[in-house]
């Protein structure tokens, strides 16, 4: 049995960045997780402005490879 979830991808609509959605989205994520007790974890494009909003949201960054970041968030 897995210990965590994988967010595969997040993917707002640019027209709906920054005005919430992502972060909603993310709450609601999150409170599955924790009733679960399981951590999540995802990667990000090592160039993308997602990295400042997973931060933002709680997830702490693991491992970087050649093109990517890797984060996870513990179970609150």
């Amino acid at each position: 049995m897995d210990d965590h979830f994988y967010l595969d991808h997040l993917y707002i609509d640019p027209q709906h960045q920054s005005k919430g959605v992502g972060a909603a989205v993310l709450k609601q994520v999150f409170a599955i997780a924790d009733a679960s007790n399981k951590a999540i974890k995802l990667g990000a494009l090592k160039e993308s402005r997602s990295n400042d909003f997973y931060k933002s949201q709680g997830f702490v960054l693991t491992e970087s490879s050649e093109w990517d970041n890797y984060y996870i968030r513990l179970p609150k």
